[in-house]
């Protein structure tokens, strides 16, 4: 699987990642979505990871 940055957004605590995502399994690439909630020391407080599920 390979990944690459296309998209980057900071609003306040939330930094929102786009990401291309290639991957053997799949024909075509696809995107995905990581977002991360800092805390008041800058530290990753919770990330979400939003793609659609790669074939089995």
């Amino acid at each position: 699987m390979r990944s690459e940055l296309v998209d980057l957004l900071a609003e306040g605590e939330f930094v929102t990642c786009t990401l291309r995502v290639e991957s053997d399994l799949r024909d075509q690439p696809t995107s995905a979505v990581q977002v991360v909630r800092f805390d008041d020391q800058g530290r990753a407080a919770e990330i979400w990871a939003i793609a659609p599920p790669l074939p089995a």
